[in-house]
């Protein structure tokens, strides 16, 4: 269905009036024709409704066509303004369309058939523009957007030409590595490169103008004080009508410190492998604040025949299993602060932890150090001497002899039931005593 075209028409001459919406009327009501015969009238009008289009005669009794069309533009810029008038001077044409008339038409019976065709070609014409002007403003709006980003971003931006040469940068690139402007546009990337990256600079620039996208890639740039930052960048590449290469399109990120990090990580790893590695029937390990293995080594991976990286990353639970309360419980405590030390039987072996935090830059205890021993040997001489214990003890008291034990001072530590009763001495004076004797009943042995 075909939208209504609405107009505000003012003409102090009815039968002006009646000619033009005679003429209107013919395209079987495709306008809504809305009169007004004065200025009075015209203003609550256009006030009050909503108009696509104003028709005018050019004079009007007390308020001229040139009145309407200042009154149009000065409040509603948006409507455009046809005059109608039945003065057919080139003057009066001329002076409305300096005044901002879309269009101009005589009043005559010849003329005014040519209304409603006029009136939408200027509506054609205006929406045109219209949508013109709101090209032209999204555009500007968005070069408003890209220039504040541009020049406001905390990430650094370049972009070369095909020779690899700079062509812009922004301020939070020169502010990285302490430029002016002057001195980096022109330049070649190489320039600023260590000597290491210049020919991977060469192999990565030719696959960025061959697949148009390059993300990741690291260089060290060298900064106007003389130092290396270590960088990322994130690139891509632009190109004509024609597909030949333009230019490219690219951020960097400063890593030197993420850098810095993992090489010092790399090194106590190192470290702790060393120290690990020489630690007999041990192993070591770094537990994470998830409480799984951030790493792991120790001599105890060798013996058994196990690699210590397929231990990295697992839970708790998938290494424990059942005996995962006890572990966990003293994890937990030492991520509160607490050095812990409890021992375990697990997989046929004694095995003692000792736990200590890990403290990061900023005090907080974001890891622990787990030291696990293989105390299985141990057990066993422990368990070993506390039966020769009981069964030396046993001898000491059940043998018929006497049997006193001296220090290296000759003075009696230990003795006997049957010395005591033999010597009929108290056995805090045998303490006292300066030798050592071994008695058979009623009969006294040889000093030993």
């Amino acid at each position: 269905m075909k939208e209504i075209i609405k107009i505000l028409y003012i003409d102090d001459n009815p039968m002006d009036r009646a000619l033009v919406r005679d003429s209107l009327e013919r395209e079987h009501e495709g306008f809504k024709l809305t009169e007004a015969k004065s200025q009075k009238e015209f203003e609550k009008q256009i006030i009050k409704n909503t108009f696509d289009l104003v028709l005018t005669d050019f004079n009007i009794l007390g308020y001229e066509g040139l009145q309407v069309l200042d009154y149009v533009r000065n409040n509603f810029p948006d409507i455009p303004v046809i005059v109608v008038t039945g003065t057919g001077s080139e003057e009066i044409a001329v002076q409305s369309m300096k005044k901002g008339a879309s269009d101009y038409v005589l009043k005559s019976h010849t003329h005014i058939k040519r209304l409603p065709e006029t009136i939408n070609s200027v509506l054609k014409a205006k929406k045109i523009e219209n949508e013109r002007n709101q090209a032209v403003k999204s555009l500007k709006d968005s070069e408003e957007k890209f220039r504040s980003l541009y020049e406001n971003a905390p990430i650094p931006y370049q972009s070369l030409n095909e020779d690899g040469k700079f062509i812009d940068i922004n301020p939070a690139w020169l502010q990285t590595l302490g430029y002016k402007q002057n001195e980096v546009i022109g330049k070649n990337f190489s320039d600023f490169l260590h000597p290491n990256f210049k020919n991977h600079f060469g192999t990565q620039f030719n696959k960025l103008k061959n697949e148009g996208n390059n993300c990741g890639i690291e260089f060290k740039l060298k900064h106007k004080e003389g130092h290396y930052l270590h960088v990322s960048y994130e690139a891509h590449a632009g190109f004509n009508q024609d597909g030949s290469f333009k230019q490219t399109y690219c951020v960097f990120q400063d890593i030197t410190e993420r850098i810095k990090s993992e090489t010092a990580i790399k090194e106590s790893d190192a470290l702790l492998k060393k120290i690990t590695a020489n630690l007999p029937n041990s192993y070591m390990s770094i537990i994470n604040k998830d409480l799984k293995i951030g790493f792991t080594f120790g001599k105890e991976f060798s013996k058994n025949n196990l690699d210590p990286n397929s231990f990295v990353g697992l839970s708790i639970e998938q290494i424990f299993g059942e005996h995962t309360a006890i572990v966990k419980e003293n994890y937990q405590k030492t991520f509160k602060g607490e050095e812990r030390s409890f021992e375990l039987f697990i997989n046929n072996q004694y095995q003692l932890y000792k736990t200590v935090p890990l403290h990061n830059s900023n005090n907080k205890i974001d890891r622990i150090l787990s030291v696990v021993e293989n105390i299985t040997e141990r057990k066993k001489v422990e368990e070993n001497l506390i039966v020769n214990l009981t069964k030396y003890k046993l001898l000491f008291e059940k043998i018929p002899a006497g049997i006193t034990i001296t220090d290296n001072n000759g003075k009696i530590i230990e003795s006997n039931i049957e010395a005591e009763n033999l010597l009929s001495i108290p056995k805090n004076k045998q303490k006292n005593r300066a030798k050592r004797y071994v008695f058979k009943k009623h009969k006294k042995s040889a000093d030993v």
